[in-house]
């Protein structure tokens, strides 16, 4: 290929001498034309374009800075090597910076020196031309890319930014033309920078980094790909920066988030769980209380139908997955009461309703669980209540007859012989006092206890416990006074409760002591304090109680063989209404016996914070 030559040379020597050098050149062939000024060089330009200018530094009418200046207004793409002197080599430099690709001294012509510096300098045109073009096909895909995008070079200057990237940025694109990056105030770029800084010392790129500026409405939120362009030895050459919007999709989905926790509390605060079984994948879904329902802890990452059948009593296993079964194939609805075992060994009890659905790509089952532990233990504690009752009167029915019928018998007795003799009608009468008066006593005790029942409330006051003792052991002195009565000494204190509720308990376990001790037994009454309970022991050297009746004694109407026969006109409401009493102050009471060695009675009481010691 033949490359056409302008030589820009005033010396007509050095033109000629440069000439023959270049035509003795292997492999090359040139066309050559001659300038003698700079300005004959720029005309000889607009005529024909030569792939390659010889430029003599010092021309006289201007230098070759000055040529190359001119140069670049005509837009001429050409290769210039520049002509210097022996020795000028700050000359050449400068020509360099002012577009010349190469420079030659003329004192060192030989064809190997001109060989390479032609050669060399081609291949940098080439290269160069390669590198604009690249250079227009970036900006040109910066520029038409619907996502914001700019190219920086080392020193973090824009090299190439888009409108897209301007807007997020809120600056003017005219703004950001190779302009330096930390010279523009803008919160988009003030959260990339140390991003492009650590993409330059690691060569290594962010990728799908999520940003946001702003605060509460006005917040926008972008994702950013920040990754370095480099040369083939692997040297960073520039920083490509690409900016997403995600802001409608993210405040979509913090809009749904929002309306999801919305919902998982109002679920949570009724104690409802929603669940979807995916049946091809066996996959499990749930919103609210389910885990929880499910006692799920830790929660599996994927839970599965094995999962929440393992959580079921394993009696419930079948039924749970014969409804399941059962909508699938029918398409119908189900509703199953199910039982999960607590850590603690109790029951929760949840309804679980549902329905398939088969419209989708996948057959699935969605539901509802609601908890209705409450609901389920109010049900067995009613049934248990309105049993309790049924036996309070049958109980009561049965205890108000046996007096009642001895009270008619001898009044019809005393009616049918009015000629009786005297002895045996005041028999009848006594008999029917006595009936009367235990008749009397077993209507205050079902009242007493009838009125627990409703809810009746105690008169709570701070008082003396030495007091309150003091005057049961007083009340009860003509039913004691065949035994041995020893009250040990104790510390007092206060306790808050009611006076007469109290007072009533003491009698009653006084009573019961001195009904089953034989004359001459023993009666006890000792006061320990234990941390913030005070303990009130009731012992007695009695018949006691036989090991089986002991669970049943605090039942109502309960009376053991025993007690029946030693004091046949008992009510067996004594004991539970002492407990009755007992359990509305906060405390307890126990029984501790042994069959023909006697009988203790523990009453447990809060104290109060305030003791007052005597």
């Amino acid at each position: 290929m033949t490359l056409k030559v302008l030589i820009v040379e005033d010396n007509p020597d050095d033109s000629e001498l440069l000439i023959r050098r270049l035509r003795r050149l292997p492999d090359h062939s040139f066309e050559f034309t001659v300038a003698p000024s700079g300005q004959d060089g720029l005309h000889a330009l607009t005529l024909s374009t030569p792939e390659l200018i010889f430029l003599d530094f010092n021309l006289t009418d201007m230098n070759a800075l000055t040529f190359l200046d001119r140069l670049s207004q005509l837009s001429v793409k050409t290769v210039v090597i520049t002509l210097t002197g022996n020795g000028d080599e700050k000359s050449a430099v400068s020509a360099l910076k002012a577009g010349a690709m190469d420079y030659l001294s003329k004192n060192n012509l030989d064809a190997e020196t001109l060989k390479r510096t032609i050669d060399s300098a081609l291949e940098r045109h080439r290269l160069n031309e390669q590198l604009v073009s690249t250079q227009l096909q970036i900006s040109r895909m910066i520029q038409e890319t619907p996502v914001g995008m700019c190219l920086l070079d080392r020193d973090l200057n824009f090299l190439n930014v888009n409108d897209k990237f301007a807007q997020f940025a809120h600056l003017r694109l005219e703004d950001m033309a190779a302009v330096p990056y930390s010279s523009l105030a803008s919160p988009l770029l003030h959260q990339l920078e140390w991003m492009c800084k650590r993409v330059l010392l690691s060569g290594k790129p962010f990728r799908d980094v999520e940003i946001s500026t702003g605060t509460g409405l006005q917040t926008e939120f972008y994702l950013v790909n920040i990754y370095p362009i480099s040369n083939q030895p692997g040297v960073i050459l520039w920083i490509g920066i690409t900016v997403t919007d995600i802001t409608k999709s993210k405040r979509d989905a913090l809009l749904l988030q929002e309306s999801q926790n919305q919902l998982n509390l109002t679920l949570e605060a009724t104690r409802v769980g929603t669940w979807k079984w995916d049946c091809m994948a066996d996959e499990l879904s749930w919103l609210g209380q389910t885990a929880h329902i499910f006692g799920l802890k830790p929660f599996p990452e994927q839970p599965r139908l094995e999962h929440l059948l393992a959580s079921l009593h394993p009696e419930d296993h079948e039924k749970f997955e014969r409804c399941l079964q059962e909508s699938l194939d029918h398409q119908t609805d189900f509703a199953v009461e199910l039982r999960i075992p607590k850590p603690d060994g109790s029951i929760r009890w949840v309804m679980a309703r549902g329905r398939s659905d088969l419209q989708g790509k996948n057959p699935q089952v969605l539901g509802t669980l609601v908890d209705i532990t409450d609901l389920k233990e109010a049900e067995l504690a009613l049934r248990e209540i309105s049993q309790a009752q049924q036996r309070f009167v049958n109980d009561a029915a049965h205890e108000l007859r046996a007096p009642l019928t001895a009270i008619q018998g001898n009044l019809d007795l005393i009616h049918r012989y009015s000629n009786m003799a005297e002895e045996d009608k005041e028999e009848a009468l006594a008999d029917v006092a006595r009936e009367a008066t235990r008749l009397s006593r077993l209507v205050q005790d079902m009242l007493a206890l009838a009125k627990g029942d409703a809810g009746t409330e105690l008169r709570m006051e701070e008082f003396s416990l030495g007091t309150v003792l003091e005057d049961a052991v007083k009340a009860t002195t003509m039913l004691t006074r065949e035994h041995l009565l020893e009250v040990s000494e104790f510390e007092d204190v206060c306790i808050l409760g009611d006076y007469d509720r109290l007072k009533q308990v003491l009698v009653i376990l006084l009573d019961n002591a001195s009904k089953y001790t034989p004359t001459g037994g023993q009666i006890r009454v000792h006061l320990e304090r234990s941390g913030q309970q005070v303990l009130i022991h009731v012992s007695d050297t009695g018949m006691g109680i036989a090991e089986e009746d002991q669970p049943r004694v605090f039942e109502r109407f309960y009376r053991g063989q025993l007690s029946r026969e030693k004091d046949p006109g008992g009510t067996g409401l004594g004991l539970p209404i002492a407990k009755w009493i007992i359990e509305k102050h906060g405390g307890k009471i126990s029984l501790q016996s042994q069959l023909g060695i006697g009988s203790t009675i523990t009453l447990h009481l809060p104290v109060l914070k305030e003791v007052a010691s005597s």
